[in-house]
């Protein structure tokens, strides 16, 4: 389980221009799918650096609160043992990656967990099954496109095989085709995870456990699709505008 409970961060030091949230109190039980949604620089991916470790370990600032996994605290604890429970693919991961050739990339995820040969074999093995990732593999990472990219930081975070998975619009650089392919992946491998995603293309989050509308660093809803819908208008109009952009892609992609 996840639980923030009056937490505030704001940015301070290089970072001072970021948007921080306040008074977040959030609950967030085992086996959940969560979404982010909202407008760009209202607190999405802040909070998603608070449960994943990057706030206070690499973002200047001043937090006020705790971040719990279980009774781990993760604003107080290692940033080692946070990866342990939480895997994190982000929009442009090209930060996320410590190799050069695709193979040694996901190898050394599962290096660091201590696992024997054995094992890390098989983990790979069935991870670059179920995500197709063949034609990848032994490839220089960043001669990939943005989307492969985001397919190798995704086959990682899933070899960590942590609890905790966040996506931060993981398939934004895919393809249509290749953005269905990885969505159903997606959801047979986090199958039983709790998974946090931020997305911009509410009409793929529509059956999520729960959606939090964020604006200007605070929760101002919470709810399934349905209930946001009948009682939110901040969220109705998120959701017309996201369906609006849809079919300009689908009509560019049709001519």
């Amino acid at each position: 389980m996840i639980r923030l409970k009056g937490v505030d961060f704001h940015y301070g030091g290089e970072n001072g221009s970021g948007d921080g949230v306040d008074g977040i109190d959030l609950t967030i039980a085992d086996g959940e799918c969560v979404v982010l949604c909202g407008r760009s620089g209202c607190g999405k991916t802040t909070l998603t650096r608070l449960i994943n470790g990057l706030i206070p370990h690499f973002y200047e600032g001043e937090l006020i609160g705790d971040v719990m996994i279980d009774d781990y605290n993760v604003s107080k604890g290692e940033l080692s043992e946070t990866s342990r429970r939480v895997g994190s693919v982000f929009q442009n991961p090209k930060s996320q990656f410590f190799n050069i050739d695709t193979s040694g990339e996901l190898v050394f995820g599962c290096e660091n967990l201590g696992l024997s040969h054995e094992e890390i074999g098989k983990r790979v093995e069935r991870t670059v099954t179920d995500l197709k990732l063949r034609p990848l593999m032994d490839r220089n990472i960043f001669e990939l496109s943005g989307g492969q990219k985001q397919r190798i930081a995704f086959a990682r975070a899933i070899l960590k095989d942590a609890p905790i998975i966040i996506l931060d619009e993981a398939t934004a650089f895919v393809d249509a085709e290749n953005e269905r392919k990885m969505r159903r992946a997606i959801e047979q491998i986090t199958n039983g995870k709790t998974v946090i995603v931020i997305a911009h293309k509410l009409s793929s989050i529509k059956n999520a456990d729960k959606i939090l509308l964020l604006d200007h660093g605070r929760i101002a809803a919470e709810g399934t699709h349905e209930a946001l819908t009948a009682s939110c208008g901040k969220y109705r109009k998120l959701w017309a505008i996201s369906e609006e952009t849809q079919s300009w892609t689908l009509k560019e992609a049709g001519r």
